[in-house]
């Protein structure tokens, strides 16, 4: 139970810095964003009149926007729908679910959809461009979505190494964090991971693919949106986790090379770090630079998948028989001779020299 216990709150340090992220990687919106929006599973209406000081990030619900309402930031859908009559002031990004443009909607920025719809009125206003990422494969940087699908679209460089520098220590932290609630569970992932690494990638590939299509079509059915946002919570959780273990053991492979033995959080934090470097400067080769990033979470999540988050051994430690008694127990039985004489001992037996007496 103290086990369990320790991994939900794992779980929920990563679920709170994984929604924690996003709202610092979109903090650059013209306003100053200071009071960001996150609708999960739910609905929200920004009523007439109103205005929001900040992002609007809606997973696997549907937000309304109504005539007269102003988000100062950023709009993030993942799942789920988005009405919009009013204004958005900075950019619309969509991973999934649709977005409506009514005949009042003015976006000032650019919209970006990546497997979304969006329907957009005669009468609606976009400043910027509407980017369809399904266009071209390499449109959106993979690594950096697979820890934070929400990113600021201005490609300001300052900015990218400030919200790239942010994450990364932000990653690190966790990681150190999770190590020191969990730290036994945490190894065995990060032991499967280096044991079983294309194992682990087959089953993390899997996952990848499976998951994803199973909560798109649970968004479809109503009642099902809040399991399907708790899905995809639970999904980006394995991810960081499985992060977190490969971390570690990239952590213990630099540690090998030091002269310092480092604890296992400390690998843990050194690993993470390093890992952010090499995936950030993998992902300046053009067009396979950012596979490496992608192997890296796939592994992670397979191992996280084969060990139950940590909970098992794989393979699973097999329970052996208990062992039989000894032989010379079993022969108790053969200590007298099956005749009616007792055996000689010692003070039965004749001194040496009368035997013959």
């Amino acid at each position: 139970m103290k086990h369990i216990n320790k991994l939900f709150l794992v779980i929920v340090l990563i679920s709170l810095t994984i929604l924690a992220i996003p709202g610092r990687a979109l903090a650059a919106s013209p306003a100053g964003s200071t009071d960001d929006k996150v609708v999960l599973g739910g609905t929200y209406t920004l009523s007439s009149g109103q205005t929001l000081d900040g992002n609007l990030a809606v997973i696997g619900g549907s937000a309304t926007i109504e005539k007269d309402a102003v988000v100062t930031g950023d709009a993030v859908l993942t799942g789920g729908t988005l009405d919009i009559s009013g204004e958005i002031q900075g950019n619309i990004a969509a991973f999934g679910g649709t977005v409506f443009l009514n005949d009042d909607a003015m976006v000032n920025g650019n919209i970006s959809l990546f497997g979304a719809t969006v329907h957009q009125a005669a009468g609606a206003k976009v400043q910027g461009k509407t980017v369809n990422g399904s266009q071209g494969p390499f449109h959106f940087n993979v690594p950096s979505y697979a820890f934070n699908p929400w990113r600021d679209f201005t490609h300001s460089p300052i900015w990218e190494f400030y919200a790239w520098f942010g994450r990364t220590l932000a990653l690190a932290f966790l990681a150190i964090l999770v190590v020191l609630i969990v730290p036994d569970a945490t190894a065995r992932v990060s032991q499967t991971a280096a044991a079983q690494p294309v194992l682990a990638g087959g089953y993390g590939l899997l996952t990848a693919l499976v998951v994803p299509i199973v909560l798109i079509l649970m968004i479809f059915t109503i009642l099902l949106i809040p399991i399907s946002a708790l899905g995809l919570l639970a999904f980006a959780v394995a991810v960081a986790y499985g992060w977190i273990a490969v971390s570690l053991e990239t952590g213990r492979r630099i540690n090998r090379i030091s002269k310092v033995e480092w604890a296992p959080a400390i690998r843990a934090g050194v690993g993470s770090l390093a890992l952010s470097t090499i995936v950030e400067v993998l992902n300046l080769v053009p067009c396979v630079g950012w596979l490496a990033g992608v192997v890296i979470c796939l592994v992670g999540l397979g191992a996280v998948i084969l060990t139950r988050f940590g909970t098992r051994d794989y393979p699973p430690s097999e329970t052996t028989a208990p062992s039989t008694p000894p032989a010379q127990n079993s022969r108790v039985v053969d200590v007298y001779p099956t005749t009616s004489e007792p055996p000689q001992t010692a003070s039965n037996q004749p001194p040496a020299g009368q035997e013959n007496l």
